[in-house]
């Protein structure tokens, strides 16, 4: 097999332009071959390993023999690989590293920071190498990236950067990661980034082509709705000299390893599980370095291809010469970033076999438990970590404590190991040698140094029903709703798992920000919310949604963000026969939905204006059981994960909702498993959600017992069921009762249950009292 392999290898760089010279090579492979009968030994397998080494050293594409890398192993790596600092492993070989000399066999290894110390900030004048023990050899290091020119790195650094226990440090500013940059030579080691409140991790720094440096960070103290402890970075950027910060993204949950691609746009990942399961949206997103058009291009179909489409693709890096293609690793959901390879190309339609494939063939694809009952030996699965594509067919990448170039025949050739000196694993391996800088993008946001005098902020759909899920025919769309996407604050730590707000476990709240027009051709032009995560459901004329987006945009100050249609065909070319009418017009305002919208309060918009007044009464004369109580606090029921929590009350029997983390749905049949494992749904169905998919709706015509209610009365319960059914409009975690699952009387919950607008208090929420809608105000 090695013999087959090497062979291939041989021919393939041979031809390659600038090949080299593997006369000397064939004929010690020819001489192996031919003795190759019968021979079983260790010592002729590794004189062809040996040769195979020799041959793939001398490929034009390995035109470095220098790399940097760092050493990190997360001990808890759920939440995909968030609160780095805190579950890092400890090992005084933990470092920031240089090496050399591989391709000989022979390499030399440089600790980076041995030596040099910090010109600024808090550390001013200290080494930041464990070699230093200044930091009880717990400092941790992550996530480096080079300079275009290979003269400077940014690299990620946090002091002590594990505990023994959970109860040594927790969240103090010992244990979080910072953004620094230096010289590869050593010189000018400098802090980038530093606050001190709340004590949160900042790493994945970038070096953009337009001189600004983008990173995540989760300075804005977002939490993850999965879990206790998990939290949330969002992308921000700055200049070199770390003024001008500004965040450029406001979705709610994590985003990680941005890089440039090759038209100078971004590549990321985003975990986006927006009334869906959270298996199925872990995956590729593109966006410009401003932060405008988040797009993704398979985030929210994944389903429909499985068994063959991963969980989660990460590290992602495109392809030197082959624009729309991407080298990635396909990882489990609650997993490190750790699995196959695999190549994605968006050039292709969302389909397994065409977008998205395998590296090698015959690996199975990722789950929960996947990765953790495999190993490197195991054909199915592997932990690779990021990778580093030299071309579609060759790829560095990182192994538990080894750097390897696999290639299309199965190779591995190992490049270095870094047991010498370190027990835990490598991260990150990058060449040293310049490479070409990608096109530097206008930026056409206003934000920071820009805000002033910036222009209205806008959105616009051209047609409303271009989508790639056919509308029933007859189908009038009438109105675009926007709604709001609340962001969720950092839990305290000894907060269990997720509070309720509404029956499904693990979704999110909503507010409805208003509706604006949607004209007789299905164009739409609006005056747009800013700096807030938003989704937008289309309008029959009852008021009620035909379709509702399963993902979330945003907009920054003086954007215009344009669609064709309501997730329309990618494909599809679409040339209007006139100037829509929504464009020849001036932009429309919002016009805010019903009080007890915003924030969404199901006992101010519904239980209290409707079914208190009109269906309550005739309930009690008949002795009907239908009780109108969003929980039925004498029963309990498991949410799915194992918990024991409050029952949903009857009415949840005659609605439709997305459960988005368990299956389970509290044993109802009513709840909606979109992208569940084993289902197809991936997208959001015509009328078959929220109130259209719902049974109360039918009782709220005068055939159900004389029942009359107003437009607007009607209007108020379409709108509730169509924004899944929650029940409270802020989230609150009761520091007095730590340790609780779900606190039912605190004074947060019981003025929302008496019908009070409570606003939250947290600064990052995206919710302004005094601009509800978020239109940028000049």
């Amino acid at each position: 097999v090695v013999l087959n392999r090497t062979r291939a290898l041989l021919e393939e760089i041979a031809a390659m332009p600038g090949a080299p010279d593997l006369a000397v090579e064939a004929e010690q492979l020819t001489t192996l071959a031919e003795g190759a009968g019968g021979n079983t030994s260790l010592a002729y397998f590794k004189q062809v390993a040996a040769l195979r080494r020799r041959i793939a050293m001398k490929n034009p594409l390995l035109d470095f023999d220098s790399m940097v890398f760092n050493c990190f192993e997360s001990g808890k790596p759920q939440f995909h690989s968030q609160q780095m600092a805190f579950f890092a492993l400890n090992h005084p070989g933990a470092g920031l590293y240089k090496v050399r000399g591989f391709k000989e066999g022979n390499p030399v290894f440089t600790d980076l920071l041995d030596g040099p110390v910090v010109q600024n900030g808090r550390f001013a004048g200290k080494s930041l190498s464990n070699k230093s023990g200044a930091w009880n050899n717990r400092a941790g290091f992550f996530t480096p990236e080079l300079s275009y020119d290979a003269t400077k790195i940014m690299f990620a650094w946090a002091p002590w950067a594990a505990a023994n226990n959970w109860t040594e440090g927790k969240f103090t500013l010992k244990k979080k990661f910072r953004i620094f940059e230096m010289g590869l030579d050593g010189s000018n080691l400098r802090m980038l980034t530093d606050f001190l409140t709340p004590e949160m991790d900042e790493y994945d720094p970038l070096y953009l082509p337009n001189g600004r440096i983008l990173f995540v960070s989760e300075r804005h103290n977002g939490g993850q709705r999965c879990g206790n402890t998990a939290t949330s970075g969002n992308m921000y950027s700055m200049n070199p000299d770390g003024s001008d910060l500004v965040r450029i993204s406001w979705h709610e949950t994590n985003e990680r390893s941005p890089t440039v691609d090759w038209d100078g746009r971004i590549v990321y990942s985003r975990w986006d599980y927006i009334d869906r399961h959270a298996y199925s949206a872990q995956s590729m997103w593109l966006s410009y370095p401003d932060g405008r058009d988040p797009r993704s291009w398979h985030g929210n179909y994944i389903e429909d291809d499985k068994p063959f489409h991963p969980i989660s693709e990460c590290d992602i890096r495109p392809i030197p010469g082959k624009p729309g293609k991407y080298v990635g690793i396909a990882a489990g959901h609650h997993d490190a970033y750790e699995g196959n390879l695999c190549v994605i190309d968006i050039t292709k339609r969302a389909k397994y076999e065409e977008q998205i494939r395998w590296f090698w063939e015959g690996w199975s694809l990722p789950g929960d438990n996947f990765l953790k009952t495999t190993n490197r030996f195991d054909r199915r699965g592997r932990r690779f970590s990021t990778p580093y594509p030299l071309s579609e067919d060759y790829v560095i990448v990182a192994e538990h404590d080894e750097v390897l170039l696999v290639d299309k025949f199965r190779n591995e050739i190992l490049l270095f190991s870094n047991k010498p000196f370190c027990a835990i694993n490598i991260s990150s391996p990058l060449p040293v040698r310049p490479r070409p800088m990608e096109p530097a993008l206008a930026t056409k946001t206003y934000q920071g140094e820009r805000r002033a005098g910036a222009p209205k902020a806008t959105i616009s759909v051209m047609n409303v029903y271009e989508t790639d899920t056919p509308l029933p025919p007859g189908t009038v769309i009438t109105q675009l709703r926007i709604n709001q996407i609340l962001a969720r604050p950092k839990k305290p730590w000894d907060t269990l798992r997720n509070l309720w707000q509404g029956w499904s476990d693990g979704g999110l709240l909503k507010a409805a920000i208003g509706t604006v027009p949607v004209e007789p051709d299905g164009s739409v032009y609006f005056e747009a919310p800013i700096e807030r995560e938003i989704y937008f459901q289309s309008l029959d004329q009852n008021g009620m949604a035909v379709t509702s987006m399963l993902s979330g945009t945003y907009v920054h100050p003086g954007e215009h963000l344009s669609c064709i249609g309501c997730h329309e065909d990618k494909w599809k070319t679409w040339t209007p026969a006139a100037v829509p009418l929504a464009l020849r017009r001036a932009p429309s305002k919002i016009t805010p939905e019903p009080e007890g919208s915003y924030p969404l309060n199901y006992h101010r918009l519904v239980r209290i204006p409707v079914f208190n007044r009109h269906c309550l009464p005739c309930h009690q004369e008949q002795n009907v059981p239908l009780k109108f109580e969003y929980w039925d606090k004498t029963k309990t029921a498991d949410n799915g994960s194992g918990l024991q929590g409050p029952s949903p009350g009857l009415l949840s029997r005659y609605v439709k909702y997305y459960n988005a983390a368990y299956k389970a749905g509290y044993g109802y049949d009513n709840t909606i498993h979109m992208g569940f494992p084993g289902t197809t749904q991936s997208r959001s169905v015509p009328l078959q959600m929220g109130a259209h998919g719902s049974r109360l709706k039918d009782f709220l015509e005068p055939s159900h017992h004389g029942v009359s209610l107003s437009e607007e009365e009607k209007r108020r319960v379409f709108l509730w069921m169509d924004l899944n059914c929650q029940e409270l409009g802020i989230y609150d975690y009761d520091s007095t009762n730590p340790g609780q699952f779900n606190n039912f009387d605190n004074d947060i919950y019981t003025r929302q249950r008496a019908g009070e607008v409570v606003w939250p208090d947290w600064q990052h929420s995206g919710m302004d009292p005094a601009n509800p809608t978020g239109v940028q105000i000049d």
